[in-house]
Protein backbone atom coordinates (compact mmCIF):
# COMPACT_ATOMS: atom_id res chain seq x y z
CA UNK A 1 0.00 0.00 0.00
CA UNK A 2 1.20 3.30 -0.48
CA UNK A 3 1.99 5.70 2.05
CA UNK A 4 1.20 9.82 1.30
CA UNK A 5 2.22 12.84 3.47
CA UNK A 6 0.10 15.95 3.08
CA UNK A 7 2.13 18.73 4.85
CA UNK A 8 0.73 20.79 7.77
CA UNK A 9 -1.68 24.23 6.56
CA UNK A 10 0.05 26.57 8.27
CA UNK A 11 3.45 27.89 9.23
CA UNK A 12 6.09 25.33 10.00
CA UNK A 13 9.94 26.48 11.44
CA UNK A 14 11.36 22.65 10.30
CA UNK A 15 8.96 22.08 7.24
CA UNK A 16 11.48 21.91 5.08
CA UNK A 17 14.01 20.02 7.00
CA UNK A 18 11.35 17.76 8.03
CA UNK A 19 10.32 17.58 4.04
CA UNK A 20 13.74 16.90 2.81
CA UNK A 21 14.42 14.29 5.65
CA UNK A 22 11.03 12.20 4.92
CA UNK A 23 12.23 11.53 0.92
CA UNK A 24 15.00 10.92 2.37
CA UNK A 25 13.98 8.52 4.48
CA UNK A 26 11.59 6.65 1.17
CA UNK A 27 8.63 8.83 0.97
CA UNK A 28 6.86 8.70 -2.28
CA UNK A 29 4.43 11.40 -2.60
CA UNK A 30 4.06 14.73 -0.55
CA UNK A 31 0.64 16.78 -0.77
CA UNK A 32 1.69 20.32 0.12
CA UNK A 33 -1.71 22.16 1.00
CA UNK A 34 -0.99 25.71 2.17
CA UNK A 35 -4.62 27.43 2.15
CA UNK A 36 -4.45 31.27 1.63
CA UNK A 37 -0.34 31.05 0.92
CA UNK A 38 0.65 33.46 -2.14
CA UNK A 39 2.78 32.13 -5.28
CA UNK A 40 6.01 33.80 -3.17
CA UNK A 41 5.28 31.91 0.10
CA UNK A 42 4.63 28.61 -2.03
CA UNK A 43 7.99 29.14 -4.23
CA UNK A 44 10.08 30.00 -0.99
CA UNK A 45 9.02 26.58 0.25
CA UNK A 46 9.77 24.90 -2.60
CA UNK A 47 13.24 26.52 -2.76
CA UNK A 48 13.61 25.08 0.43
CA UNK A 49 13.04 21.29 -0.87
CA UNK A 50 16.21 19.40 -2.98
CA UNK A 51 15.18 19.95 -6.28
CA UNK A 52 16.22 16.20 -6.72
CA UNK A 53 12.48 15.77 -4.77
CA UNK A 54 10.37 18.30 -6.53
CA UNK A 55 8.59 15.33 -9.12
CA UNK A 56 7.54 13.78 -6.32
CA UNK A 57 5.07 16.82 -4.88
CA UNK A 58 1.69 17.15 -5.73
CA UNK A 59 0.06 21.13 -4.98
CA UNK A 60 -3.14 21.98 -3.51
CA UNK A 61 -2.76 25.73 -5.08
CA UNK A 62 -0.93 27.84 -7.00
CA UNK A 63 -0.75 25.45 -10.07
CA UNK A 64 1.01 28.22 -12.04
CA UNK A 65 4.15 26.71 -9.84
CA UNK A 66 3.62 22.88 -11.62
CA UNK A 67 5.92 23.54 -14.52
CA UNK A 68 8.28 25.79 -13.11
CA UNK A 69 9.34 23.27 -10.52
CA UNK A 70 8.62 20.33 -12.54
CA UNK A 71 6.58 19.06 -10.15
CA UNK A 72 4.17 15.91 -10.18
CA UNK A 73 1.12 17.28 -10.36
CA UNK A 74 -2.00 19.49 -9.03
CA UNK A 75 -4.81 18.16 -6.12
CA UNK A 76 -8.36 19.85 -6.92
CA UNK A 77 -10.45 20.26 -4.17
CA UNK A 78 -13.93 18.29 -3.33
CA UNK A 79 -16.26 18.96 -5.43
CA UNK A 80 -14.15 21.30 -7.82
CA UNK A 81 -16.45 22.30 -10.78
CA UNK A 82 -13.52 23.36 -13.26
CA UNK A 83 -10.27 21.47 -13.64
CA UNK A 84 -7.12 22.99 -12.90
CA UNK A 85 -4.94 24.09 -16.02
CA UNK A 86 -2.35 21.17 -16.01
CA UNK A 87 -1.00 19.65 -19.30
CA UNK A 88 -0.88 15.49 -19.52
CA UNK A 89 1.88 15.33 -18.55
CA UNK A 90 0.81 16.04 -14.82
CA UNK A 91 -0.85 14.11 -12.22
CA UNK A 92 -3.82 14.58 -11.05
CA UNK A 93 -5.87 13.57 -7.96
CA UNK A 94 -8.63 15.12 -5.93
CA UNK A 95 -10.27 15.33 -2.47
CA UNK A 96 -13.93 13.43 -2.06
CA UNK A 97 -16.03 13.45 1.33
CA UNK A 98 -18.47 10.61 0.66
CA UNK A 99 -18.47 7.65 -1.48
CA UNK A 100 -21.16 9.12 -3.92
CA UNK A 101 -19.12 11.74 -4.66
CA UNK A 102 -16.31 9.06 -5.60
CA UNK A 103 -19.12 7.20 -7.59
CA UNK A 104 -20.41 10.46 -9.77
CA UNK A 105 -17.38 11.56 -10.35
CA UNK A 106 -15.94 11.61 -13.88
CA UNK A 107 -12.45 12.92 -15.45
CA UNK A 108 -9.27 11.33 -15.33
CA UNK A 109 -7.46 11.71 -12.17
CA UNK A 110 -4.15 9.76 -10.80
CA UNK A 111 -6.18 8.70 -7.05
CA UNK A 112 -8.79 10.05 -4.86
CA UNK A 113 -8.94 11.04 -1.36
CA UNK A 114 -11.39 9.91 0.46
CA UNK A 115 -12.19 11.47 4.15
CA UNK A 116 -12.62 11.04 6.62
CA UNK A 117 -12.17 7.43 6.78
CA UNK A 118 -11.33 7.31 10.69
CA UNK A 119 -11.35 10.03 13.38
CA UNK A 120 -8.75 12.75 12.64
CA UNK A 121 -5.51 13.12 14.69
CA UNK A 122 -5.39 16.73 13.64
CA UNK A 123 -9.20 18.05 13.38
CA UNK A 124 -11.13 17.93 16.54
CA UNK A 125 -14.58 16.57 15.99
CA UNK A 126 -13.88 15.65 11.80
CA UNK A 127 -15.27 11.97 12.66
CA UNK A 128 -15.19 9.23 10.66
CA UNK A 129 -17.50 9.16 7.61
CA UNK A 130 -16.87 6.31 5.55
CA UNK A 131 -16.43 3.09 6.94
CA UNK A 132 -13.65 0.34 5.65
CA UNK A 133 -16.23 -1.54 4.47
CA UNK A 134 -17.47 0.82 2.12
CA UNK A 135 -13.92 2.23 0.62
CA UNK A 136 -13.34 -1.39 -0.40
CA UNK A 137 -16.72 -2.18 -1.81
CA UNK A 138 -16.47 1.35 -3.55
CA UNK A 139 -12.58 0.55 -4.47
CA UNK A 140 -14.39 -2.29 -6.29
CA UNK A 141 -17.18 -1.17 -7.75
CA UNK A 142 -15.59 2.24 -8.75
CA UNK A 143 -12.17 0.85 -10.40
CA UNK A 144 -10.51 3.99 -8.68
CA UNK A 145 -7.43 4.24 -7.12
CA UNK A 146 -8.36 5.70 -3.20
CA UNK A 147 -6.63 7.20 -0.93
CA UNK A 148 -7.69 6.65 2.87
CA UNK A 149 -8.08 10.30 5.19
CA UNK A 150 -8.07 11.32 8.51
CA UNK A 151 -6.90 9.84 11.15
CA UNK A 152 -4.10 7.41 9.85
CA UNK A 153 -2.42 6.17 12.77
CA UNK A 154 0.05 3.15 13.51
CA UNK A 155 -3.08 1.66 15.56
CA UNK A 156 -5.80 2.34 12.77
CA UNK A 157 -3.51 1.77 9.52
CA UNK A 158 -3.34 -2.42 9.87
CA UNK A 159 -7.47 -2.09 9.53
CA UNK A 160 -6.71 -1.04 5.47
CA UNK A 161 -5.15 -3.29 3.10
CA UNK A 162 -4.34 -2.53 -0.93
CA UNK A 163 -7.56 -4.36 -1.65
CA UNK A 164 -9.43 -1.93 0.06
CA UNK A 165 -7.63 1.51 -0.80
CA UNK A 166 -4.49 1.83 -3.15
CA UNK A 167 -3.09 4.00 -0.26
CA UNK A 168 -3.29 6.21 2.61
CA UNK A 169 -2.51 9.83 3.71
CA UNK A 170 -1.12 10.79 6.88
CA UNK A 171 -1.28 14.69 8.19
CA UNK A 172 -1.48 14.76 12.17
CA UNK A 173 0.41 11.46 13.20
CA UNK A 174 3.31 13.04 11.32
CA UNK A 175 2.89 17.16 12.23
CA UNK A 176 1.96 16.66 15.97
CA UNK A 177 5.56 16.05 16.73
CA UNK A 178 8.02 19.02 17.53
CA UNK A 179 11.38 17.78 16.14
CA UNK A 180 11.88 16.32 12.95
CA UNK A 181 13.55 13.17 13.92
CA UNK A 182 10.30 12.00 16.13
CA UNK A 183 8.46 13.29 12.75
CA UNK A 184 10.63 10.77 10.06
CA UNK A 185 10.14 8.35 12.88
CA UNK A 186 6.57 8.67 13.11
CA UNK A 187 6.33 8.59 9.36
CA UNK A 188 9.16 5.41 9.40
CA UNK A 189 6.46 3.51 11.54
CA UNK A 190 3.57 3.71 9.56
CA UNK A 191 5.48 2.72 6.18
CA UNK A 192 6.83 -0.64 7.63
CA UNK A 193 2.83 -1.31 8.05
CA UNK A 194 1.99 0.29 4.88
CA UNK A 195 5.00 -2.37 3.56
CA UNK A 196 3.18 -5.40 4.88
CA UNK A 197 -0.48 -4.76 4.06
Amino acid sequence: MKLLVISTPGFDGAETETINALFSAGLEILHLRKPGWSNLQMAELLDGIDPAHHPRIMIHSNYDLLEKYQLRGAHLPSRSIHPCSTTPAYSRSRSCHSIEEVECLTGIYEYLFISPVFDSVSKQGYLSAVSVDELHNCTNSSGRRLVALGGITAQKLPELSSSICWGAAALGTIWQHEGVVERVSSFCDLQKIADRI
